[in-house]
């Protein structure tokens, strides 16, 4: 739970040129629980989002919020939703972000495999 100590070893492993997997993963975590802090957190981005469903994007952001408070599953829920109505545009950021919170290390691996199926479905 030290975001700053875990950058600050993040940034010294990155000296060397290279990530390990788990570094990585660990580095994407820290972004987006960073991204999502600044935005306001979770109450802002549902606040936001729920002001403007149409948007993707406050959908998206609201997922990044939801990921970095580890609710993955409402997290996974939209960033699907998005890839099955746009597979182009925000579609493609929410499969990335996807790709992003299967890599985190808090993410329940029971949860990632749904959704990376339900992914490969969508995309396929």
């Amino acid at each position: 739970d030290d975001a700053g100590g875990a950058a600050a070893l993040i940034g010294e492993l990155e000296q060397r040129g290279f990530l390990e997997p788990e570094a990585q993963a660990l580095k994407d975590q820290l972004e987006i629980t960073t991204s999502a802090s600044q935005s306001g957190g979770v109450v802002e981005a549902r606040k936001a989002a729920d002001e403007s469903p149409e948007e993707e994007e406050l959908q998206l952001r609201l997922a990044e919020a939801l990921a970095a408070e580890r609710h993955f599953d409402e997290a996974f829920e939209l960033c699907l939703g998005i890839v099955e109505r746009d597979r182009d545009g925000v579609g493609q950021q929410a499969r990335d972000t996807l790709v992003t919170f299967f890599g985190m290390p808090t993410a329940d691996p029971g949860l990632v495999s749904q959704a990376r199926r339900r992914l490969a479905t969508l995309l396929y």
